[in-house]
């Protein structure tokens, strides 16, 4: 692979620097805020649609690794807290995700408490923050559970979409856009269209759970891309 060809020509300290840049970012991914309207002077703001990154090219074959999230957890309940303060900087009424959450003493940690069930085809995260719990099999992460297979994200190459947006000043790597199959085909307005082949079928997300898996794709994929990598083989 040519990301590991660069790898191994730069070095120990260019490994690194080219890991990092094949790490998605919370931040590449923002939720949307835009206004409905004003009243009485007062302007009035509501959540977007939120992106979801693409899922890394290995799923395709190998399925959702759900062996890694008991790793990625406490990551994930910090970037979805740290968007649901920018959401509430316009919309301070957005308080109801926030209510129920315990913090380790003199830290902004949330306390998850979350217990895991699991077999070789699912597993079951319970008691987790935000969302209580979420179910995730081999080609698909349902926020409601077992029986509740068209409200969730889906591995479906055949009934994805093909594109997403960002906004203009979002930025990917070079390496990061191979790695994904990305291509930039051009964009409306201030946003950035960008064509992949590995996008979720996504069905009746709601703003919190369409926030909670992005972040949690986002803690997927950089799983999946440290674990391929892990070995320098300069070493």
């Amino acid at each position: 692979m040519v990301i590991k060809q660069k790898i191994f020509k730069l070095g120990k300290n260019a490994y690194i620097m080219v890991l990092e840049n094949l790490l998605f970012r919370r931040e590449q991914f923002p939720v949307p805020i835009g206004s409905i309207g004003s009243s009485g002077g007062k302007e009035y703001w509501a959540m977007g649609k939120v992106e979801i990154p693409p899922y890394h090219p290995s799923m395709k074959k190998t399925g959702i690794p759900f062996q890694l999230i008991p790793g990625i957890i406490e990551d994930v309940l910090k970037d979805t807290l740290e968007d649901i303060n920018h959401v509430r900087k316009k919309c301070p009424w957005y308080t109801s995700p926030l209510e129920n959450l315990k913090y380790e003493p003199g830290t902004k940690k949330i306390i998850s408490g979350h217990k895991i069930r699991q077999t070789d085809e699912w597993m079951v995260v319970f008691n987790v923050p935000f969302i209580q719990y979420f179910c995730v099999r081999r080609n698909d992460i349902t926020p409601y559970g077992f029986t509740i297979k068209d409200q969730g994200i889906t591995i479906d190459p055949k009934g994805g979409t093909k594109s997403f947006t960002v906004p203009k000043e979002t930025s990917f790597s070079e390496e990061l856009m191979q790695e994904y199959e990305m291509k930039e085909e051009g964009g409306f307005s201030m946003q950035r269209r960008i064509v992949c082949p590995n996008l979720w079928n996504r069905d009746g997300l709601p703003d919190i759970i369409e926030i909670f898996l992005k972040n949690m794709v986002i803690g997927l994929d950089n799983a999946v891309v440290q674990r391929m990598y892990a070995n320098n083989p300069t070493q």
